[in-house]
This record gives C-alpha cells, structure tokens and sequence, in this order.
C-alpha cells in the first residue's frame, strides 16, 4: 500500500471513530439522560487517555517539556496532516501546543451535526487529551477548541 492510500484509510479510520463517539453518545443520552451518559463516557475515553499517557511518562517525570511536545508533533498520525499539531511555545516549565486540524471535528460537521452538538461531542472527546496528561502528573489546561469555534486546539502544560 503506499503513503497517500494509508493515510486515506487512516483519516476514514477518524472518521470512524467520530462517528463512533457521537453514536455511542447518542444511544447512552437516550438510555440514561445525559449527565450520566456524559460520566460513562468520559470515563472510558479517559481510560484510553491514560494508556495513551504512558509514552510521555518519561520526559514528564524528568520535566523535559521538549521531549513532551517532540513526542505530541512527532508521534501525530499521518505525519501530522490530520491534526496540524506544533509546538508553539517550549519552557523548561510548561509548553504550549497546537492542533489546527481536528478530523472528529471534520467528521461531527460533514455528518451535518449542529454547532453545539459538535461543541460538547468536542468537549467530551478532548477527555482522552486531559488524561493522557494528567495520568503522569501534568495538568492540562485547553482554553481553545476547534469544535467550539476556535481556528485551533491550544494545549498548555505544566507540571500538575
């Protein structure tokens, strides 16, 4: 298979997963309202989040906010043509990063998903970032969201 091919199912694969979220969402709202729908899948997407966590464990136990934000550009799927992610701004303390592509986001609104839905499945989804972080000890701070209406993702991290 060659690059343009994979990175096509890989975008489809987002997409699925998208589509996924807002499912899975939609028939727990319906099953249990929706504050419990909202707990229980907060809850698993933050499981996920913290297996995720477990490539930046070293470079945050050791405070390198370098190797942190390398690891989030470099390890960005399809060589970073899906979210757009940089590193805007590196300290010895903290970092600062962007995504200025969302595929989810793509996905909500090209399945003709209104606004403020696409804006809490954006909130609900971004659980699996603030856990991927927190799980080894960095708090998360993300101001700006594409599904809400922002031009990026502004991911800004600090020791927790």
């Amino acid at each position: 298979m060659d690059l343009d091919e994979s990175k096509k199912q890989t975008r489809n694969a987002f997409v699925n997963r998208a589509m996924l979220y807002l499912y899975l969402y939609d028939e727990m709202r319906a099953a249990m309202g929706p504050e419990r729908a909202k707990d229980v899948f907060v809850r698993a997407v933050r499981r996920r989040g913290a297996d995720i966590g477990v490539k930046y464990a070293n470079a945050a136990k050791a405070g390198d906010f370098a190797s942190v934000a390398g690891t989030f550009v470099g390890d960005s799927p399809c060589e970073g043509e899906l979210f757009e992610p940089a590193a805007v701004e590196v300290t010895a303390d903290s970092c600062t990063l962007t995504m200025s592509a969302c595929p989810l986001v793509d996905a909500w609104r090209d399945a003709g998903v209104d606004d403020d839905e696409v804006a809490l499945m954006c909130r609900l989804a971004a659980e699996i970032d603030f856990a991927t972080f927190e799980s080894v000890g960095l708090a998360l701070q993300m101001d700006e969201k594409i599904g809400e209406g922002a031009r990026s993702c502004r991911l800004m991290l600090r020791r927790g």
